[in-house]
């Protein structure tokens, strides 16, 4: 094999390696040779070719050779066009290349993103001085970056740089009142800014009570300072009668013409006419909507005030009538040689009263009743100590569990309480103690319900619910004999007896609310749907550990938990905003900032 015909060995690997078709590898090779056997052509023919000056062609043939040449060569190089490729591919080819692309501009907005995400309270705006279009500079502001430019702000300029009383910047005092403050005495200056720091710090603690005040929403608060109000009121009307009797008529005019306006403002303020009518155009004119808006809310505050002074005048009625009660009952105390009174409490009595007032309308033949036997007993209360004593001791013999007469209360919770001169121990045990006379009220209260019979079903029925089952079966129906439609449930239970035998009863455990009759207590934990749609199911954002979870759930809520700057914290909403403020996207700004911040942090 000669030269010429030798092929590359790795050239050769490669066409064989490749996994194309044997006929391009043929071509291939074919080609080569080709390339080959012109470029050994060539040499030959420039080697037997003689001088240019011998030859007689001309430059029109040896342009022609030179442009066959190279069309062959062309043609040597030439290849096949691929074939384009499928739609799919190319569209994710695309998207690849616009994902890449998208991303790489969006990466530096990732930590700001991030720190958004994690941030406790979002505020809204960012840029306040931007995103505020109603702001107005103040004339600190305008005055640092204003430069003077028309003839009249020049001249005012000049002006004010020659005056005396003119502020300069840094300077807390002007050149004429440093010139007063020098011809003035120093104490007598002294006492001038003292009275003025005294003023200042009165105005400001005036105003700090006043703002307070205004947000305390106590009803008894507000009762008292009204009061106060009023009496002040009437106090100077009489100061006014004594020094100047035609002032205070003015006085008592401007009252009588307040209280009037007051009553028609508050009379039909909201179906008189010229509300209708008004109401009607109202949608339009937000100035009539306005002055609707206004008559309302002067018509609220009104009630309110009135409403506020009739329940005074009832709570100090009130106190004043248990003021007599307590005093007629010391009285009467003071009579007999021994009193125990047994206690009652104010709620319950009042609420004793609602409930016979009650059944007085619903039922008086039977209250009429009830009232000729409280008559028939104040008769007997002239019997002697010893009778009472006899009574009272066959009385405390009976069973202290007996129901209690609905028609008539029990004889202890008696307004009119009687000296009792000896109690038997089993009434005296119960006599001294609210347990009683709350006993009574609620069987007086709920006489037509039957709650307790209520309450021991519900509490029976929890119990079947949570009574435990007994173990699974390991019995397995249809192992070993026929099972299905038609097989009864003995011959079931009679074969599993047989195979697995009498199995031992286990004592059932003991329930905690066994011995309490007025207790339920739940042994197993029954969740509600509800509940349980709320119930979290992972590790919320930006949790990362159930620990730390819980401890955020377990941390209490409120002012009376925790102090007011960390109730603030707490309980701040997640987003900030203002009202009437454009929220706008964030601008490259923000990143520009974030850049030159890190920048610095890096450089120090």
């Amino acid at each position: 094999m000669s030269d010429d015909e030798r092929v590359d060995v790795d050239e050769l690997l490669v066409n064989i390696k490749s996994t194309r078709n044997v006929n391009v590898v043929k071509e291939q090779l074919d080609r080569n040779r080709r390339k080959k056997e012109t470029a050994v052509a060539q040499q030959q023919k420039k080697r037997t070719a003689k001088p240019r000056w011998v030859t007689k062609r001309t430059e029109a043939e040896a342009e022609l050779e030179a442009a066959l040449e190279a069309q062959q060569s062309e043609r040597r190089d030439n290849k096949v066009l691929a074939a384009p490729l499928h739609r799919q591919a190319t569209i994710r080819i695309e998207s690849r290349l616009a994902y890449r692309q998208t991303k790489e501009e969006l990466q530096p907005w990732d930590p700001i993103v991030e720190g958004l995400r994690v941030a406790e309270q979002l505020q809204f705006p960012h840029d306040e001085r931007r995103d505020d279009p109603l702001r107005t500079l103040t004339a600190e502001e305008r005055a640092k970056t204003h430069t003077p430019r028309t003839e009249l702000e020049l001249r005012m300029a000049e002006t004010l740089k020659g005056s005396k009383h003119a502020l300069r910047d840094g300077e807390q005092f002007s050149q004429a009142e440093r010139e007063l403050l020098k011809a003035m005495d120093v104490k007598e200056a002294q006492r001038k800014c003292a009275e003025l720091r005294k003023m200042r710090a009165l105005m400001s603690f005036q105003a700090a009570k006043m703002k307070r005040q205004s947000k305390i929403k106590s009803k008894q608060f507000h009762r008292i300072r009204k009061r106060q109000e009023r009496r002040q009121l009437v106090k100077e009307v009489e100061q006014l009668l004594v020094k100047d009797p035609a002032q205070a008529d003015e006085k008592l005019a401007e009252l009588e013409k307040d209280r009037a306006n007051e009553r028609a403002t508050l009379k039909h303020r909201g179906t008189n006419k010229w509300t209708k009518q008004v109401r009607k155009f109202s949608a339009r004119d937000p100035q009539l909507r306005e002055k609707v808006e206004e008559q309302l809310r002067l018509g609220r505050e009104l009630k309110s005030k009135h409403a506020a002074t009739a329940l005074e005048e009832e709570e100090e009625e009130k106190k004043h009538t248990e003021a007599e009660e307590m005093l007629g009952l010391s009285d009467g105390a003071t009579n007999a040689s021994t009193f125990q009174p047994v206690p009652l409490n104010p709620f319950y009595r009042s609420a004793l009263e609602n409930i016979r007032r009650e059944r007085k309308t619903i039922n008086k033949p039977k209250q009429q009743q009830h009232k000729n036997g409280v008559a028939g007993e104040h008769g007997e209360s002239t019997k002697s100590a010893d009778q009472r004593t006899h009574a009272v001791t066959e009385e405390g013999s009976k069973s202290h569990d007996e129901e209690v007469d609905e028609d008539e209360p029990p004889p202890f919770l008696d307004l009119n309480v009687r000296p009792i001169v000896q109690i038997p121990r089993e009434l005296a045990d119960g006599a001294d103690s609210d347990s009683d006379a709350l006993h009574a009220f609620q069987a007086e209260a709920y006489a037509d319900d039957d709650v307790l019979g209520e309450f021991q079903r519900r509490k029976e029925r929890i119990e079947t619910q949570e009574k435990p089952k007994g173990k699974p079966s390991k019995y397995l129906r249809g192992w070993g004999a026929w099972t299905g439609p038609g097989i009864s449930e003995e011959a079931e239970q009679r074969r599993e007896l047989k195979v697995f035998g009498q199995q031992p009863k286990l004592k059932a455990p003991r329930r905690k609310d066994a011995n309490r009759p007025g207790v339920i207590i739940r042994e197993q934990c029954h969740v509600s749907d509800a509940i349980q749609r709320l119930q979290p199911r992972d590790v919320p954002f930006p949790f990362t550990r159930v620990q730390d979870y819980e401890a955020y759930i377990r941390q209490p809520l409120g002012r009376d938990w925790n102090t007011p700057i960390a109730h603030q914290q707490l309980t701040k909403p997640a987003i900030a905003t203002k009202d009437g403020r454009i929220i706008r996207p964030l601008d490259k700004e923000v990143k520009k900032r974030r850049r030159l911040m890190l920048n610095i942090i890096g450089e120090d």
